[in-house]
């Protein structure tokens, strides 16, 4: 009875305070008589209300998620009254039956996941979240949200609570500095189901040749069913140990790894390699459902096919500090190895020469990565174009394909050549040489 009074007054308050009426669904951003309002945080304070870019008749909500964003950067589609967030004038009309919700958005990529969060207003503990996948670049479409299938680790919907305020998150889960700074546009908030919505289904194949433990069934466990052990048996129909199993997912991303015998056993995949994600201390393998897919046979604890030698490998990088110019304790590597984690993998100097170096055993793969200091707090700038270097979304990184064990030479911080030393040195500064005295019979200065 509370919560419902504090509602009304807010209410109250709304409609006193704005000659226009309080948001409800559906949110269209278009009437000229409704309060209309977004709140970004984490990054994304950049959102507002503005004309369509496509359609000059059309009004639209721009997100800017910037290229310091968190990973939970967001918008808050709410009303705002002495800068409290009031939510919608009425609550998500959920019911038994009624679980979806549908977002019209603009993405510049495809495959990336984009959030819904719905929850009360008066009490952030009631909440529930879900996830779909944008499936085209640069153009709109239509995604649907099930909120009968949450985000992992989040809340499960619950019909008994009151849910009267959205958000949503573009290409959650990735920083604004691995992604760089990218514009989205949503629009038509609304009840209901869009087209493929799903769900679809996914072939999972594992080739347990790479198992060397004793096993009798394999099986798929991941965040779609709870991590549930022997729930999701695999079949090998023909005898030629490729086990597979079709599971029917909603769009959306999910961890996943290959067991067997309700987790007496599991694959150990290696963090960095390129079918994987770590979370904490937990590296499983990823999938971004959007339609119906097949998935290439993997070899058991890997991300390719058996009988392909993909490491791990042993890759030793070396960076020359003496010509920095740089105040620092400990230089570090970061990279999409290891999520650009910051101090994790520190480097170290064992003869004191300022050539510090790291090995680290990588997976055959393409990787990315730069070379910094002390958490973060420095970082190298390279010059986009040169020969060791990718540029991808404004960022300009170092690039290295492994293929087998590696031992790198020692490169110039922020330079892809090792530093120069003596006349080499001299020569490049644009400095004259002097030698004298000319000709010399024992000393040359």
């Amino acid at each position: 009875m509370k919560k419902l009074l504090l509602s009304t007054l807010f209410m109250a308050i709304a409609a006193s305070v704005y000659c226009q009426t309080q948001m409800s669904l559906p949110v269209s951003f278009q009437e000229t008589n409704v309060n209309y309002n977004l709140v970004g945080f984490g990054g994304a304070q950049a959102s507002t209300i503005v004309t369509d870019p496509t359609n000059s008749l059309n009004t639209v909500a721009r997100v800017i998620k910037s290229a310091t964003a968190e990973t939970w950067a967001g918008t808050s589609i709410t009303d705002v009254v002495n800068n409290v967030q009031v939510g919608f004038s009425s609550p998500v009309p959920f019911t038994a039956t009624a679980k979806q919700m549908t977002v019209r958005v603009w993405s510049p990529d495809a495959g990336i996941p984009v959030r819904l969060k719905v929850e009360d207003y008066l009490d952030v503990t009631h909440t529930v979240e879900t996830e779909a996948v944008t499936t085209v670049a640069g153009q709109w479409e239509t995604l649907t949200f099930d909120f009968a299938n949450q985000a992992p680790g989040t809340a499960a919907l619950n019909l008994s609570y009151v849910f009267n305020k959205a958000s949503i998150f573009f290409n959650f889960n990735t920083a604004g500095a691995i992604a760089g700074e990218k514009t989205y546009y949503f629009d038509d908030i609304q009840m209901g189901s869009g087209v493929s919505t799903g769900p679809f289904n996914i072939t999972f194949k594992v080739d347990m040749a790479g198992n060397t433990g004793a096993f009798t069934t394999p099986e798929v466990n991941g965040v779609f069913n709870g991590w549930c052990g022997g729930c999701a048996p695999m079949s090998d129909v023909n005898g030629d140990g490729v086990w597979e199993l079709v599971i029917s997912l909603q769009p959306g991303t999910y961890e996943y790894k290959y067991a067997n015998d309700s987790w007496a056993g599991q694959e150990t995949l290696l963090p960095g390699s390129s079918c994987t994600i770590t979370t904490g201390n937990f590296t499983n393998r990823t999938i971004t459902v959007s339609q119906d897919a097949v998935l290439p046979i993997v070899c058991w604890g890997t991300c390719s096919a058996c009988g392909v030698n993909n490491g791990p490998f042993n890759v030793t990088f070396k960076v020359d500090m003496n010509q920095s110019g740089q105040t620092f304790t400990t230089p570090e590597i970061n990279g999409t190895f290891n999520g650009w984690c910051g101090g994790c993998a520190p480097m170290s100097d064992a003869n004191s020469d300022n050539i510090w170096e790291i090995t680290i055993p990588l997976q055959a793969d393409t990787f990315e990565y730069k070379f910094a200091y002390d958490s973060w707090a420095g970082q190298e700038t390279l010059t986009e174009g040169t020969s060791c270097t990718i540029t991808t979304n404004g960022f300009t990184n170092r690039s290295i394909i492994v293929t087998a064990e590696t031992l790198l030479d020692a490169v110039c911080w922020a330079s892809c050549t090792p530093c120069a030393t003596g006349i080499e040195s001299s020569k490049n500064s644009g400095k004259s040489i002097i030698a004298f005295p000319n000709p010399a019979s024992d000393r040359l200065f």
